[in-house]
């Protein structure tokens, strides 16, 4: 259950249990003023119903309080795992501040179940939440999950997506030059003329795994990213594992390229 619905599960039964009480207070306040049977039977309908919005709002606010203690447990877990390994865990961030393409889509950016290190060689992994508008006024959240890692890397911008990734149409590109990728399995852009060589940039390892999981990597300021089309569930040993992955191949694979 994530925070806002948690809020509106919290907001519905303290509703309900308003009302509830109100309905008590107009069925005393009807039985008190006159005994007549008409009244007395609309008193005891109110006090029935009162009796059950109450009971209901009690048992919602229950669950609501359940639910949201039900969090608790797994922040903690991926506090003390962040704190053993040397990262600060952020649960939640708005507008992260992050330079690769991903952060620039969409309105009402959030980051969520953040890992975040420090110094020369930092390393970052989380998730990315932001509403994409199309025609009209409402738009529709998307996720993506992210590695990011600190290397020495030049100052030009390189991104190389796998072919057919639908959400790739939705970066902002109009600053890059798309060019032949030397690999058919990959689409590049960069930022500097000329034809890029992926050989010469990634090494074949990793160009594997990023066609085999469907991963888009980006160079840009010195940083490495490495984005995923879908959020990750970080309490799972499996999207650690992958997280260690990605970083271990960034470490053997990126070749540090020529300015």
């Amino acid at each position: 259950m994530t925070s806002f619905t948690r809020r509106a599960a919290l907001a519905q039964s303290l509703i309900v249990l308003i009302g509830g009480i109100v309905a008590l207070a107009l069925a005393y306040a009807a039985l008190s003023q006159s005994p007549s049977s008409f009244i007395v039977v609309i008193g005891v309908f109110l006090i029935v119903a009162g009796i059950a919005f109450v009971i209901f709002g009690v048992i919602l606010l229950v669950q609501a309080s359940h639910a949201a203690a039900d969090q608790w447990p797994g922040l903690y877990r991926k506090s003390q795992f962040a704190a053993a390994n040397g990262f600060t865990f952020i649960p939640s961030e708005q507008q992260p501040d992050l330079p690769g393409i991903v952060f620039q889509i969409g309105s009402n950016p959030k980051s969520f179940t953040v890992f975040r290190g420090s110094g020369a060689d930092a390393v970052e992994f989380g998730n990315y939440r932001f509403d994409l508008r199309r025609d009209g006024p409402s738009g529709y959240p998307l996720t993506w999950s992210y590695v990011c890692a600190a290397r020495p890397l030049p100052a030009h911008r390189v991104i190389l997506a796998p072919r057919g990734r639908r959400r790739s149409s939705f970066y902002d590109l109009s600053r890059l030059r798309r060019l032949p990728a030397g690999d058919p399995r990959f689409e590049v852009w960069q930022s500097r003329i000329g034809a890029v060589d992926t050989a010469t940039l990634f090494a074949p390892a990793f160009l594997d795994l990023l066609a085999q999981q469907k991963l888009t990597v980006e160079l840009n300021e010195n940083r490495v990213f490495v984005y995923k089309e879908e959020w990750r569930n970080f309490s799972t040993i499996k999207a650690m594992a992958e997280v260690a992955e990605i970083l271990d191949a960034i470490d053997t694979g990126v070749v540090t390229p020529r300015s």
